[in-house]
């Protein structure tokens, strides 16, 4: 992977996958059609009130591409909420998943697991790295370092989201 540098403060996603497709920055955004730099909200402050890019940009231009994004959250929320009609249904279906839930509107999950999925996807995948919502790196599964769009290139210290590309 090679380091890129992302050209103004709101182009730090379109920066971190033109690293991952090994592709400059540049052509990602004329790709995508814009470069973020519209004011949208001017009653924020900078980068926020840019327009910026969305992760679905991203798919379109990975998808031209034959690649796919897959999502892994670092932490998933601890149950999924079912509509629940028929509690016997719930009962009936979830007889082979034994839990102390069953008959309740949720199925509990365990938090290790997530941590040990996100982590064997690290190792194998190439991908971007969401850190705290706001900032998109690119992610070398092979060195397993971080090339963050700011120009420099460290060891992993957070993740909010995995973005597989593959």
């Amino acid at each position: 992977m090679k380091i890129q540098k992302q050209p103004n403060m709101w182009s730090c996603l379109p920066t971190a996958f033109a690293m991952v497709l090994d592709i400059p920055v540049n052509q990602v955004i004329q790709e995508i059609g814009h470069d973020g730099s519209e004011i949208t909200w001017p009653e924020l402050i900078e980068p926020f009130k840019r327009r910026s890019f969305h992760l679905q940009e991203m798919s379109k231009v990975c998808l031209s591409k034959n690649l796919n994004i897959t999502v892994i959250e670092s932490k998933i929320e601890r149950r999924v909420m079912l509509p629940i009609y028929n509690k016997g249904f719930l009962q009936e279906m979830s007889k082979d998943y034994p839990s102390e839930n069953v008959g309740c509107d949720c199925f509990a999950f365990k938090e290790e697991d997530d941590s040990i999925f996100l982590n064997q996807c690290l190792l194998k995948y190439n991908g971007v790295i969401i850190s705290g919502g706001l900032h998109a790196a690119a992610w070398s599964a092979s060195e397993q370092l971080v090339y963050n769009p700011s120009g420099e290139v460290h060891v992993l210290s957070e993740v909010g989201c995995f973005l597989i590309v593959k």
